[in-house]
Formats: structure tokens, C-alpha cells, sequence
């Protein structure tokens, strides 16, 4: 009797595969776990610098003094801010500078704080802007104003 010789795989060389393939796939979904679950970081970290920068903007425009006392009494109320000191510990939902929200941006906090500096001789003040989210991500910018 002339028997063929059959070749393919055996049971427990399919098993021995597919565990091998099962082990391969949970590491990529591991790797596309971590990849989806941190995708909004950037996001939240690219929205709090740019408020940061929109309110060091905005501060930066006002004026250093007012030694003629031109500027009223703001009230809190930011559209009315003429000097630079009168950002100093401001803390607030991120609002454009008529005070009206921002939609979206709800979760964030804009912290200003504004400190007398001499640079070189030259009096100045140092404005803080730290913007925070509840995920721990924010941002934090300085500028200089000058009396100039």
C-alpha cells in the first residue's frame, strides 16, 4: 500500500498560533488604548496657552500708570480696565474683555497676578498668567510691561 504523506498544520500548532497572534493583538489594542485615551491632552494644553496668550495680549495693551487718575473706578469689571494693575489677582472662567464667556472653555481658570520689578534700571511690571483645567494640564505665560 503506497500512503500518501499528508502535510499541513496539527491541532496544537493552530492552537500554538492562535495564542501567539492573541498575544500580538492585545498589545497593539494596549498601544491604541493608551494612544486614544491621552489624544486630548494637546488639545487642552494648545486651548490654555491660547488664552494665556489672549489675556497677556489684552494686559500688555493697558497702560502702566495713570498718574493723572484718569481711570475710574473699574468695579471688576474688565472691560473698564485701563492699567495694568488693575488685572493683579484676577481669577475667572476664561471671558473675552467685554466679559461675556467663552463658550467651551468653561472647565479652565485664568489666574493674573502682577508684581513691580526693576529691569536694568527700568521700572516694570511682571504679568502672570497661569491658565489651569481639572485634568492637571494648563499653562502658565509671563510678559513684561515697562514705563515707558
Amino acid at each position: 500500500m503506497n500512503r500518501r504523506h499528508q502535510s499541513g498544520m496539527t491541532f496544537i500548532e493552530l492552537i500554538i498560533s492562535m495564542v501567539i497572534i492573541g498575544i500580538a493583538v492585545s498589545g497593539v489594542l494596549s498601544v491604541m488604548n493608551l494612544t486614544t485615551a491621552r489624544s486630548a491632552d494637546p488639545m487642552i494644553q494648545h486651548q490654555a496657552i491660547a488664552i494665556a496668550e489672549a489675556y497677556l495680549e489684552e494686559i500688555l495693551t493697558r497702560r502702566y500708570d495713570d498718574p493723572l487718575g484718569e481711570c475710574a473706578a473699574n468695579g471688576g469689571d474688565r472691560s473698564l480696565f485701563c492699567v495694568v494693575d488693575d488685572y493683579d489677582v484676577l481669577s475667572e472662567a476664561p471671558t473675552n474683555q467685554f466679559g461675556v464667556a467663552i463658550a467651551g472653555l468653561g472647565d479652565y481658570t485664568v489666574s493674573v497676578t502682577v508684581v513691580d520689578e526693576t529691569l536694568t534700571g527700568i521700572a516694570s511690571k511682571r504679568i502672570d498668567v497661569d491658565v489651569s483645567h481639572p485634568s492637571g494640564m494648563g499653562a502658565s505665560l509671563s510678559g513684561y510691561r515697562a514705563n515707558y
